[in-house]
């Protein structure tokens, strides 16, 4: 059961560790901004 549940955490850990990367990287996308949006 010990095994099982290291096994678990670690999985998680994987799983998380690949979110948080994927989250970091669609936050650094920037779409262009809309002409009619612009200050200008």
């Amino acid at each position: 059961m010990k095994n099982i549940t290291k096994l678990f955490a670690v999985a998680l850990t994987v799983v998380a560790t690949a979110m948080a990367s994927s989250a970091c990287f669609w936050f650094m996308h920037q779409p262009e901004e809309p002409a009619c949006l612009r200050e200008e």
